[in-house]
């Protein structure tokens, strides 16, 4: 099973990623994401988030989530429909997402 190392909350660094997280001693960046940027904007960020993590987790609405899912999930980023999650909590756990936390590594 995965373990939560921690968070660094990164909400006003307009450089960074939304949240830092450290599963299994490798950094992750959860980004929220709200369709209000270009879809070339976020392109450009998602890419510019590989070089720097493991794995970039994108949250968006379920209005958003097939859009987002379709153009921007790959290998190191898995894109995620917000409605799935109950709660922070339930975002770091196997049951609640349907799959393994590691695979988001």
């Amino acid at each position: 099973m995965a373990k939560m190392e921690g968070l660094e909350d990164a909400m006003n660094n307009s450089n960074g990623p939304d949240i830092v997280a450290y599963i299994n001693g490798k950094k992750a960046a959860i980004e929220y994401e709200t369709g209000r940027k270009s879809a070339a904007s976020t392109a450009k960020m998602l890419t510019s988030r590989s070089g720097s993590f493991a794995s970039t987790i994108v949250l968006v609405n379920s209005k958003a989530y097939g859009f987002y899912k379709s153009y921007f999930e790959s290998e190191k980023t898995r894109v995620l429909d917000t409605a799935e999650l109950d709660g922070i909590p339930a975002f770091f756990t196997d049951k609640d997402l349907k799959l393994p936390l590691e695979s988001l590594l």
